[in-house]
């Protein structure tokens, strides 16, 4: 396998994990969100003028790098250009699907659109409207700025998983398919979620929000 750091540049909700188990199956010292660290530490280390990967720098491949909490939001997969420049050996995979299958996907996700509408201060039009323009803007932008030879285009619907491992000069022999993880939660799931009053939700520890998440997929 060559030498390289890989990022993952597109968006949640369009395989992010399933490309990260990907590349721990190839062999690659892969870090997925890691809580939103990855997508703190980027901005962090931009905002000070510091090498865009201080403090994170010991992982061969980065995965989600997005981070929301209802107060903030910091897209990370955005700084591809400062890490294309500062990384000498950064290439990048911009994973992809159906723009409109995204959004709902995105709006079946626990707390998603909660948390976008908390942190802008819009309604659901709004989060409609302000997803297919960052789709777009994000898009072109990475097609223009990255180069073509460090930049994998991988659609999750259509692509031979394999495409993957040719980019990164893999010899395992590995299915031509993702494997299925962590999967936008049944409907039951979402239901019980919608349920709770959000006054409630937000008053518990981000860790106690997890554990309960955790035991409700469990039970359904």
């Amino acid at each position: 396998m060559i030498d390289v750091k890989v990022f993952q540049i597109g968006f949640s909700k369009c395989a992010t994990s399933s490309i990260h188990d990907r590349f721990l199956r190839l062999g690659l010292n892969s870090a997925h969100n890691e809580g939103g660290k990855l997508a703190c530490r980027l901005k962090e280390n931009l905002e000070s003028g510091q090498y865009i990967l201080s403090g994170i720098d010991e992982y061969d491949a980065y995965t989600d790098l997005h981070y929301i909490d209802g107060e903030v939001e910091i897209e990370g997969y955005k700084y591809f250009d400062v890490i294309c420049e500062q990384v000498e050996n950064s290439i990048f995979v911009l994973n992809t699907r159906n723009m409109d299958d995204w959004i709902e996907s995105c709006r079946n996700h626990l707390g998603l659109f909660d948390g976008l509408s908390s942190v802008h201060g819009i309604d659901e039009h709004g989060i409609e409207e302000l997803l297919k323009e960052r789709w777009v803007q994000h898009h072109e932008k990475v097609l223009d700025r990255v180069p073509a030879n460090r930049l994998l285009i991988f659609d999750i619907d259509k692509d031979d998983a394999r495409k993957i491992d040719r980019f990164l000069g893999a010899s395992k022999a590995l299915s031509p398919t993702l494997s299925l993880v962590n999967k936008t939660e049944g409907e039951g799931f979402k239901l019980l979620y919608r349920r709770t009053p959000r006054l409630v939700y937000a008053w518990m520890p981000k860790s106690f929000r997890a554990s309960i998440r955790e035991r409700l997929k469990a039970l359904l």
